[in-house]
């Protein structure tokens, strides 16, 4: 199934914009332990600069998330029976299978299961979230992190304040990540404003730094402690 669906070009693209695929795979001790070919990896680079070692077999994914999800019993809670491959459709919001295949589907099989159980989904719940919308935020939090990390607090509370108004509408899920978002980039600001009050005398980088942060919070608590700090 693993080559025939879910590397195949038609069904990517369809998986891209329809699904939220996560797998389960067995015997995955045996397969490292005797070096499989479907077991191979590679070192790369993740967002963050960081060095990450990638499954080749599936692209993205990591040694421990494959055996994390391989090992998890809600996973195979939804198994009906003993036949691999088991496909099930589950309902994000209820945790509940909507439909199953035993055995190896087809792309156009699967594709039309996906259908069919997105059609019942958007009735119940709405349109979701395309992926390319999800996606885009995700690269926006990346940058958000790396320039906080950075020390350029006002450019990430630029480029945060450029995503939020980016959304015109947002759906929930996108207007409580952009929250958790803030309060963590805010939580950094914060730090370095303590760290800045407690420094002694600043210096004028520093203070361009603290009036830059003051303009993008405004009159709030922070932006108030910033400005203040910056005239000292």
């Amino acid at each position: 199934m693993h080559r025939s669906v879910l590397q195949n070009k038609t069904y990517l693209k369809f998986a891209a914009q329809n699904t939220v695929e996560v797998i389960c795979m067995e015997e995955i001790d045996k397969a490292e332990r005797e070096k499989a070919s479907t077991f191979q990896t590679y070192k790369t680079k993740d967002e963050y600069g960081d060095e990450v070692e990638y499954m080749v077999e599936f692209d993205g994914l990591t040694v421990d998330e494959l055996k994390g999800l391989s090992n998890t019993d809600a996973i195979v809670a939804f198994m009906d029976g003993n036949k691999i491959p088991y496909t099930a459709i589950v309902d994000p919001h209820t945790g509940k299978a909507i439909e199953a295949m035993k055995g190896k589907p087809t792309v156009k099989s699967l594709s039309a299961a996906i259908k069919r159980a997105r059609k019942v989904l958007t009735k119940e719940h709405g349109d979701g979230i395309p992926r390319k919308q999800w996606d885009s935020l995700a690269t926006g939090e990346v940058r958000i992190d790396l320039l906080s990390i950075e020390g350029r607090y006002a450019e990430a509370l630029k480029a945060l304040v450029k995503i939020e108004t980016s959304f015109k509408r947002p759906p929930k899920p996108i207007k409580l990540r952009l929250v958790v978002i803030r309060e963590a980039l805010e939580k950094d600001i914060g730090k370095y404003i303590d760290a800045c009050a407690a420094g002694g005398k600043l210096p004028a980088p520093k203070k361009r730094e603290l009036t830059a942060i003051a303009k993008s919070l405004g009159d709030s608590a922070l932006g108030k402690r910033a400005a203040e700090l910056a005239k000292s």
